[in-house]
């Protein structure tokens, strides 16, 4: 989580020095090749590190001969995607700065699905600080020199860009050194079984996350072409906000997913547990910043994104409850990942892309930007409960549907009390109200246990001794 959050940090923050060190119009090519090459991204990647985490939870012994099968599969395809930049790139557009650019873009995300293959193996050992290294390092190392570089009167996008290329090269070592000492070296022989396995296994993943991000586009695709831009700008901004939040669910996440696939080759119960466990906490975490995104929606919109933006605060406050749904469906993708059902996360993905874009065409001509929201909102709920169905069908027998009610009862009722007393005591009044009257009723409904709040305090306990042997050093 502390790694996920320094990427987020340096990366408004590299947006910012970009935008006041450039022009509008040269930061106006920094953006087309840096939306260009995202493009790539699912290719690049096809989602090998999640399988290859996943393996090697399950068998640490065949650590070396997975990350040489999952290797092989990488270059071709970051080959291929490099390749595939250049050609199109060429076809696209004729400046030679932005060309030469995004030839650099294009190197530097391959580096990172490189050291992303090499950190997952970390991960599959559940030593996840490496990860957060990298990214520490990385991001780090882009922002000073960039802040240093931008002291030219003149930057151009090629140094720009040889930056990006350079601190993902560096993460790139980084990984590997840290994966050669400490953990395990790649076998010579090649395995082609092994890697057609690997392959089968990561593609319907990848199918999945494009999916996703075209779910993410159809609204502002059907918004453009339906209403305007000025409906594109509003919902995309409220949306990011969103996404914003999102590392923390995918934090607890990735970090539990190791366990995860091991409890469920193993056959334990300890895979309920441990499900049952993160959704609650998921669930009441999420219910919190809903209720924070609720009582401050428009306040959000005025920091983040200006007066401008107004409008969309209503859109904030639709989709404040969908933070709920987004984090525990990310908990019941990896838990079917884990169980081997991952044809599943992509069938939901595809019926949840086709509800949003029957709802968009319905709602959009409507209501607008209220419209998108609303297609989402149905679109994302549709998701999170195929997701539960198929999670409590195949891989966890550990019923969650009462929790969920409760927390979505409570939520209701605080956002209830936000609402009703917020023009006589003002937000934060009422957002402490309401936040007081949700962890009561958390409390009261029983969706956490009294082991729970035991280790809690125990936790808290010892860091407290940590922190008092270190002053007394």
């Amino acid at each position: 989580m502390i790694g996920t959050l320094w990427e987020a940090i340096t990366d408004i923050a590299i947006l910012a020095v970009l935008a006041r060190s450039l022009d509008v119009s040269r930061f106006g090519d920094y953006a087309f090749v840096m939306a260009f090459v995202a493009v790539f991204r699912v290719l690049c990647g096809i989602s090998l590190p999640v399988i290859v985490t996943r393996e090697i939870a399950v068998d640490i012994d065949k650590a070396p001969s997975i990350l040489s099968a999952a290797l092989f599969i990488q270059i071709i395809m970051s080959v291929l995607t490099w390749l595939g930049i250049v050609v199109i790139i060429n076809v696209v557009n004729t400046n030679p700065m932005i060309i030469r650019a995004t030839y650099l873009a294009g190197l530097g995300i391959v580096f990172d699905f490189l050291s992303i293959l090499f950190i997952s193996v970390t991960r599959g050992f559940e030593r996840m600080e490496f990860s957060a290294y990298r990214i520490i390092i990385r991001q780090t190392i882009f922002l000073v020199i960039l802040i240093l570089l931008v002291q030219r009167e003149d930057i151009s996008l090629i140094y720009i860009f040889t930056l990006f290329l350079g601190s993902h090269f560096i993460g790139l070592l980084y990984s590997v050194v840290i994966v050669f000492r400490k953990f395990v070296k790649p076998v010579v022989r090649f395995d082609s079984k092994l890697s057609i396995y690997l392959f089968k296994q990561a593609f319907p993943v990848a199918a999945r996350r494009f999916i996703r991000k075209l779910t993410v586009r159809i609204d502002t695709l059907l918004l453009n072409f339906l209403k305007g831009n000025v409906e594109v700008g509003l919902f995309h901004g409220a949306y990011k906000i969103l996404q914003g939040l999102m590392f923390i669910g995918d934090s607890l996440v990735i970090s539990i997913f190791p366990v995860l696939a091991r409890y469920y080759q193993n056959g334990t119960d300890s895979l309920d547990e441990l499900y049952d466990r993160s959704f609650r906490f998921l669930a009441v975490v999420g219910g919190f910043l809903g209720i924070i995104l609720f009582s401050f929606a428009h306040e959000i919109i005025e920091l983040v994104l200006g007066e401008k933006y107004m409008a969309a605060g209503n859109v904030l406050k639709i989709f404040s409850s969908l933070i709920i749904f987004m984090f525990l469906t990310k908990l019941a993708e990896r838990m079917l990942i884990a169980g081997r059902k991952q044809l599943y996360v992509t069938l939901i993905a595809l019926i949840s892309l086709a509800v949003n874009t029957v709802f968009d065409l319905v709602l959009i001509p409507k209501m607008g930007i209220i419209g998108a929201s609303l297609a989402t909102f149905f679109a994302e709920i549709i998701l999170f409960a195929l997701g539960l169905y198929y999670t409590y069908k195949y891989v966890s027998r550990k019923s969650v549907y009462v929790c969920i009610l409760k927390i979505l009862f409570i939520y209701c009722l605080a956002g209830l009390v936000v609402a009703l007393s917020a023009s006589y005591i003002g937000n934060i009044l009422s957002f402490l109200a309401g936040a007081l009257f949700y962890f009561f009723g958390v409390f009261v409904f029983g969706t956490t246990r009294t082991v729970e709040y035991r280790e809690v305090k125990e936790f808290i306990s010892k860091m407290l001794k940590r922190r008092l042997q270190f002053d007394r050093y």
